[in-house]
């Protein structure tokens, strides 16, 4: 069970022949009760913002799902179109041979274009994808350097503690 500012405040300690000074001792205590609030508040806000931030790599992940899902139908549609295309000209060039190779020759350019129009969204679709990874790497990364940060003054504040105990703690 974790020690609470509480805890520390009411603690009583008993009294002995040539003791440890009250006043000191209460007066520590409450600079470590202090402390101890501190890092509970600042390890709350650091659960908030790790919170946060996975919701936020969720949203970038079924954001990604749908990118994926439309660069899939895009795909898809262009090459159904390309199929339902070559079919009608193929019908046609029975009919006349000259009619078919203007139809083939705008059918053509047509699935060239919706070829192109998809490539460039399947493009910018993955330049947003990109982006969207360098942002939730960039979040990760920050929140290591938090937690580094809130490690490494722990670290301190206990070095400086154990180097002079009696002593209260910045």
């Amino acid at each position: 069970m974790p020690i609470t500012p509480l805890d520390i405040r009411k603690k009583e300690f008993s009294t002995q022949l040539r003791g440890l000074a009250p006043k000191e001792v209460k007066g520590y205590l409450e600079l470590i009760a202090k402390e101890v609030e501190e890092l509970r508040r600042e390890r709350a806000q650091l659960a908030e913002k790790v919170d946060e931030l996975n919701a936020r790599i969720e949203t970038y992940a079924r954001t990604e799902g749908l990118v994926k899902e439309a660069l899939v139908a895009a795909q898809q549609s262009a090459a159904d179109k390309r199929e339902a295309t070559e079919k009608e000209c193929s019908a046609l060039e029975a009919r006349a041979q000259q009619k078919a190779d203007g139809i083939v020759a705008g059918a053509n350019k047509e699935a060239q274009a919706i070829s192109d129009q998809a490539e460039a969204a399947a493009k910018d679709l993955a330049e947003q994808l990109h982006a969207l990874e360098i942002k939730r790497q960039n979040l990760l990364d920050q929140l290591r350097g938090l937690a580094h940060s809130c490690l490494a003054m722990a670290d301190s504040w206990e070095r400086k503690s154990e180097r002079n105990p009696a002593a209260p703690a910045d």
